[in-house]
């Protein structure tokens, strides 16, 4: 499959197609299916000095991950419309100011768009889809409510100059929006700001500390790519909730041609406990249902993943309750679904399968991660992926200079985090169909 692809892709003979709710490529039903590279985003500390992770990237470790994709996702999976091209994909979270080099980054002796430029192009030349994620705008400020008018206008047009011509780079305009939670905008505040910009941006900081910088809009983000790849995938999230909103994004969407719409399903204490957000299987079901008989275009899971369950009924299957909020209607997950025990990984996948619904796996840091000294332990935190592409692991905040974080966590640290089985793996997880 990923030969085929390949060749395909040589030739420019791939056409995307995404007005209706399964994507199509070359008219036949596909799903994306992979992994995100969780290294690029912070490359570079305040100083500019590289991570290990990137300097490892350009190495071994995207050779290693493009192998374990094209080894283990399958040419098809069943499908409640029949069979499905499941097309292999690596999300990469990239940070604006070092693509556009206003921010030193040099990680592995070389500028990072080159970096970027290079895993990307081995990539492709696998057959593998690069979805191109502007994940922060500023290193400094990390994570923001929207993306920023200081530089996402340019980084797109740089990306999309370069990458254009190649039908197997799409593009995801901007991670997690989080418009309206702290700074009190209404809906028509919301859906101008998300759409057109102007709205001061707010940290990620727990309070939404208002960061000084401007939100650019949708918009002219799209029509900077659309300028140089006008029949490119662009994936867009809502403009609340931490990429979960359905009603002002069916709005925005419109009539406009070839997006697919994000999600992102998490399970876990660090999840806000507003019932409005509400992440369980049932809720994303919920958020699928609104968006298919919407503007009903095809929608992909970007990130997703639990944090940590309990046995629910005591017999030794590690899958149950996940809470984003003690107390809060709908923001717990009993560990049951269907009938029976299920962690919440494959109640969401098994949603997704049933929906034709995409999906990238929150994540892989190359280099490898290390928990408590101790390689492949699970922590209480995302689920993420070790550098040897055998196992699901879960990694310790304070490694990624998070530590505010492990305080509140209201997890069980001996269990696994990511799947009902302690180290899972990897090709279990993409080999799996996740088909009622």
């Amino acid at each position: 499959m990923a030969a085929l692809i390949a060749t395909l892709a040589a030739s420019t003979t791939i056409q995307w197609d995404a007005t209706s709710t399964t994507l199509r490529m070359n008219s036949q039903p596909a799903v994306l299916r992979g992994i995100v590279v969780s290294c690029l985003e912070w490359a570079c500390d305040a100083q500019g000095r590289p991570s290990d992770c990137a300097n490892t990237l350009h190495t071994r470790d995207v050779d290693v991950l493009a192998n374990l994709l094209l080894a283990s996702a399958p040419a098809a999976t069943a499908s409640y419309s029949g069979s499905l091209r499941t097309v292999p994909t690596v999300r990469l979270a990239l940070t604006a100011e070092y693509y556009l080099g206003t921010a030193q980054c040099r990680p592995a002796g070389m500028a990072y768009a080159d970096l970027v430029d290079s895993v990307t192009q081995r990539l492709t030349d696998k057959g593998i889809v690069v979805l191109l994620d502007l994940h922060w705008n500023l290193r400094s400020l990390s994570q923001t409510s929207m993306a920023l008018a200081d530089n996402s206008v340019s980084f797109w047009s740089a990306v999309a100059s370069k990458w254009g011509a190649n039908p197997l780079v799409m593009y995801e305009m901007y991670n997690e929006p989080f418009l309206g939670y702290y700074d009190g905008l209404d809906a028509q505040a919301v859906a101008a700001c998300y759409a057109n910009g102007g709205c001061e941006a707010r940290l990620n900081d727990g309070v939404g500390s208002p960061s000084g910088h401007y939100v650019e809009g949708m918009t002219p983000m799209i029509t900077a790519v659309r300028q140089h790849a006008p029949e490119a995938i662009v994936v867009l999230a809502g403009p609340e909730g931490w990429a979960w909103e359905s009603t002002l994004l069916n709005e925005f969407v419109g009539q406009q041609q070839q997006l697919v719409l994000s999600l992102h399903p998490y399970m876990g204490p660090y999840q806000d406990c507003d019932p409005a957000f509400d992440k369980t299987p049932d809720g994303f079901l919920d958020k699928v249902r609104e968006l298919q008989s919407g503007v009903g275009r095809p929608i992909i899971l970007t990130e997703f993943g639990q944090y940590c369950c309990p046995d629910p009924l005591n017999v030794g299957t590690t899958t149950g309750e996940c809470s984003d909020g003690a107390g809060a209607a709908g923001a717990t997950y009993d560990g049951m679904y269907g009938g029976k025990p299920t962690g919440y990984n494959d109640a969401v996948l098994s949603v997704a399968g049933l929906h034709n619904v995409s999906w990238t796996a929150w994540a892989w840091v190359p280099g490898g991660v290390t928990v408590n000294n101790q390689p492949g332990q699970p922590s209480c935190a995302f689920p993420m992926v070790n550098d040897g592409g055998t196992n699901l692991i879960g990694y310790n905040p304070n490694s990624f200079g998070l530590g505010s974080l492990s305080s509140t966590a209201k997890c069980n640290p001996s269990v696994t985090i990511t799947s009902d089985k302690k180290g899972a793996n990897v090709t279990a997880l993409f080999g799996k169909h996740y088909a009622p």
